[in-house]
């Protein structure tokens, strides 16, 4: 079978066109297990012309991330019964991602909505300046309240503190030198405004990236006993081991206490809960008096200010989407993906008439234009409208609708 062809089926199926004997032809070749490793060529074979045709296009990795994600979520076929209902559930999923990812990959994008069937609907209307993603940027405040932007800087020492020198490189910040430990503790902050993103390291050899709308604040040479850091919204740490001084990251209640160890944190504040995901290590999560000790791939959030709830087994693919380059909602309702819309492209989000409820899946790139994400999701029964006036200062504002 060709990519072409593959396409052609899924498609057919995916607008209910398909005949009887297409019918068949798709069935028997997603009911055969020997052809895994077909799909995925086809899928490179998409990814490809993609390639050749969007700037915007996934890379081979991302396709064997998104066979992956498809796999995982199929039951065998050997495993159910032809009269099983479950049988035509599970194999109605392979088409709908199927068709998601082979048919999306030649716009350079993914995604899907679930519980629904895609349907035609009016065009996005389309900024006269398409407003682009976010990037890699922040704002450095030091002591003394003066600031640095960190955008277009070029690489070498941009200011001096404390006997380090906090050095620009490729798009990164760093601490360099011997500290001074004759005057009091002096805290410096990191922050990306909403449409950027930022890597730093932090004096003790902590890597940390933030995500939009995020912030940490530092001092610039840790104490004897402990490493203490402040942040909010969302951050991704890899924590320099030292088994005699801890790593603190604190917002509000809720503090992460670890020695060495790779996890990530989110807090934003027009989240209902936080969230602190392990990937390597251990950590304990506290929220109040309460107390959770996490092991890789698990999560504990908050509840109020007192206390956690623990999740043993997390996907933290999904968590860590955002570090990677991509959006990823999983039974995300429309609140939060707008959420994450809004921090990305440093829009408004305002709502009008009475929004249907519904849940969105799926992946898509965060170098892609806001237009360009927003002609996929207006696939579900949600329009969408992009302004460019926006009072506040942000680059626009979308107008959701019915």
């Amino acid at each position: 079978m060709t990519v072409q062809r593959l396409c052609y089926l899924l498609n057919q199926h995916f607008s209910s066109k398909i005949t009887p004997e297409e019918d068949l032809e798709l069935v028997s070749f997603l009911e055969d297990n020997d052809n895994n490793l077909k799909l995925k060529t086809l899928i490179d074979e998409a990814w490809a012309l993609s390639r050749e045709e969007q700037a915007n296009a996934f890379t081979s990795e991302s396709s064997e991330r998104m066979l992956n994600r498809l796999m995982r979520d199929i039951t065998p076929a050997d495993t159910l019964q032809p009269s099983d209902p479950l049988a035509r559930r599970t194999f109605n999923r392979w088409w709908m991602w199927a068709a998601a990812v082979l048919v999306a990959a030649v716009a350079g994008t993914f995604f899907i909505t679930q519980n629904s069937i895609p349907q035609k609907e009016t065009p996005v209307a389309i900024s006269p300046s398409p407003i682009a993603p976010g990037h890699d940027g922040a704002i450095l405040t030091l002591a003394d309240g003066s600031q640095v932007v960190l955008d277009s800087l070029q690489d070498g020492a941009i200011a001096s503190q404390n006997g380090y020198e906090i050095v620009l490189k490729e798009g990164a910040l760093s601490y360099r030198g011997d500290a001074d430990t004759k005057g009091d503790m002096i805290f410096n902050t990191v922050s990306t405004p909403n449409g950027r993103q930022f890597r730093l390291g932090l004096p003790d050899g902590t890597q940390v990236w933030l995500n939009a709308a995020s912030s940490i604040t530092y001092p610039v040479e840790f104490s004897a006993l402990q490493r203490a850091v402040k942040v909010t919204g969302e951050a991704y740490f890899e924590v320099s081991t030292d088994k005699k001084r801890p790593f603190i990251v604190e917002k509000g209640s809720l503090a992460v206490v670890v020695t060495g160890t790779h996890f990530n944190i989110n807090t934003y504040d027009d989240d209902l809960t936080a969230q602190v995901t392990l990937l390597e290590g251990r950590v304990t999560v506290r929220n109040g008096k309460a107390e959770e000790n996490l092991l890789p791939g698990q999560q504990a959030e908050t509840i109020g200010t007192e206390q956690l709830q623990l999740h043993t087994s997390v996907n933290t693919e999904e968590v860590m989407a955002w570090k990677n380059g991509y959006f990823s909602f999983n039974n995300s309702d429309l609140q939060s993906v707008m959420r994450k819309l809004s921090r990305w492209y440093n829009v408004e989000v305002l709502y009008e008439g009475n929004i249907p409820a519904m849940k969105f899946g799926g992946e898509i790139a965060r170098n892609s234009n806001l237009s360009q994400v927003l002609d996929i999701l207006q696939e579900s029964k949600v329009h969408f409208r992009i302004e460019n006036n926006s009072p506040s200062g942000n680059s626009g504002k979308i107008i959701v609708s019915p």
